[in-house]
């Protein structure tokens, strides 16, 4: 039978990446972005090696569309392992082993591989896949934090709250791909972020990560 292998970087089948993807919007509601996932959707993964010969991917992919099988992913490269010109698939497919039809695909496959692996079946946490989702994200990210905490330094100043629901506004009415609108800072409001942002430039070299000091740079062009 097919051998479990644990996902690695190398086939994106990263699981801390999914964990803190899913963390990051589990909080989220997805019902209105039409890519809500349930807790029954899960996707395997299967890693094979077949050689290199015309029509050899072509029977691979015939065995899926025979047991009615939804691919969600393929990939390819030379594979390095072989003795003979090679190459290394990777396929995701919606589903899992529990199904008769899926045991009886993957029987097939193994037939013709040279290798195969399975992954385990993993549930897919929703994330953007257009860039309208991002803007129903920053939405409902902004909607979250409307109310002030009471221990907030400005709950009981109505200055600082109207303006804060004023850009707060701006940034919700913005969609994806359209004109950046702009804020038209008080120069009291520009002064305080000057401060802000020197004091906190100055502490970077001790206490950002080098990926942040490395487009910091690009970010201030």
């Amino acid at each position: 039978m097919f051998r479990r292998f644990k996902p690695t970087l190398s086939n994106r089948w990263n699981q801390p990446n999914l964990r803190r993807c899913g963390r990051l919007f589990s909080s989220i509601d997805h019902s209105n972005t039409g890519f809500n996932h349930s807790e029954e959707d899960n996707i395997t993964g299967v890693h094979f090696v077949l050689h290199d010969r015309a029509g050899s991917l072509m029977n691979a992919l015939s065995i899926f569309n025979k047991f009615d099988i939804n691919l969600t992913r393929i990939q390819s490269k030379p594979s390095t392992h072989a003795s003979a010109r090679a190459f290394e698939f990777f396929i995701d497919f919606e589903g899992n082993t529990d199904d008769p039809k899926i045991k009886r695909a993957l029987e097939e496959l193994e037939l013709i591989a040279k290798h195969m692996d399975l992954t385990q079946s993993l549930e897919v946490p929703w994330f953007p896949r257009h860039r309208s989702d991002l803007s129903d994200i920053g939405k409902k990210v902004l909607s979250a934090n409307e109310d002030l905490p009471s221990d907030h330094p400005g709950f009981h100043d109505p200055t600082y709250r109207q303006r804060r629901d004023e850009i707060t506004r701006i940034a919700q009415e913005y969609i994806m791909d359209s004109e950046i609108p702009l804020v038209d800072y008080t120069e009291q409001e520009a002064e305080c972020w000057k401060l802000v942002y020197n004091t906190l430039f100055d502490m970077y070299k001790l206490h950002a990560c080098e990926e942040y000091l490395e487009i910091i740079p690009k970010m201030e062009k």
